[in-house]
């Protein structure tokens, strides 16, 4: 038995869209957070590359500017006076700030 014409574009349709699925779900690389230190956390705060952070509870996802993956780290329990101090030295924009809980 011979497979038809329609069988063929089912059979190429399922693995276009394998492939899609492969490429916009497996391989994004924006979607990874990278493991670091809380000190190099504060390093980036001080150099004023840290763009966004989110805090919930004592964990710390941010990004740094021109970088697409977040950045993760555990730290302190924050209070204000410490959001207050992730201004950045020199005449950098502080970061966007977001607390979870």
């Amino acid at each position: 038995m011979k497979a038809s014409k329609t069988t063929y574009g089912i059979a190429a349709a399922c693995g276009a869209a394998l492939a899609l699925f492969v490429v916009f779900v497996l391989l994004r690389p924006s979607d990874r957070d990278v493991s670091v230190s809380y000190a190099d956390f504060e390093r980036d705060l001080a150099d004023g590359k840290v763009e966004e952070v989110r805090i919930d509870g004592t964990a710390y996802r941010y990004r740094v500017a021109h970088d697409a993956n977040m950045r993760k780290t555990i730290g302190p329990q924050p209070t204000l006076a410490s959001i207050i101090a992730m201004r950045p030295h020199g005449d950098a924009l502080p970061p966007k700030v977001w607390c979870e809980r």
